[in-house]
């Protein structure tokens, strides 16, 4: 089973972008450790760790919460930053955005599409719509051939129903 804590939703959509955030020098070396070996054994950081290493998104969210009359760390809150909003962010280009090269903004963009054929090594080749891609299945191993799933930096991030 899939852990669907607001933590570990939250931690699929953001850890593939750690290796960036050390690069520009946004988290510390060893942030960025933990965050290879929380994804290394499957586990999940606390809400203390993801709000130091993701203020940006964090804050973001933050807001979004508040208009919805919820908690920051409602999973449901935590979805439809991502499914919904993450890709207005970047397409306004608010803070790093607003100088990120254009390549790295279509990358960091949350995506949807349909799985159309699964590998043995649990790489899935994805129909967006405007094209077909390959992205790696390390969190949703259990796809299956025409489930709709969404991505982050091509990884697959969640089955979405």
């Amino acid at each position: 089973m899939i852990d669907e804590t607001p933590e570990a939703v939250f931690f699929r959509y953001s850890a593939d972008c750690a290796y960036h955030l050390f690069s520009l020098g946004r988290i510390k070396k060893e942030q960025y450790i933990r965050i290879l070996k929380c994804r290394e054994k499957r586990e999940v950081p606390d809400r203390a760790f993801l709000e130091a290493v993701y203020p940006a998104a964090m804050e973001r969210i933050k807001r979004l919460a508040e208009t919805l009359g919820k908690n920051h760390w409602d999973v449901e809150v935590i979805r439809k930053y991502f499914l919904e909003e993450h890709n207005k962010v970047i397409d306004r280009g608010e803070g790093y955005y607003a100088t990120a090269p254009n390549a790295l903004k279509e990358l960091c963009k949350v995506r949807m599409g349909i799985v159309k054929a699964k590998d043995k090594r649990n790489t899935y080749r994805v129909d967006f719509g405007d094209r077909e891609e390959v992205v790696v299945g390390k969190y949703v191993p259990n796809v299956g051939v025409g489930d709709r799933i969404s991505t982050h930096w091509k990884v697959a991030i969640e089955i979405i129903r």
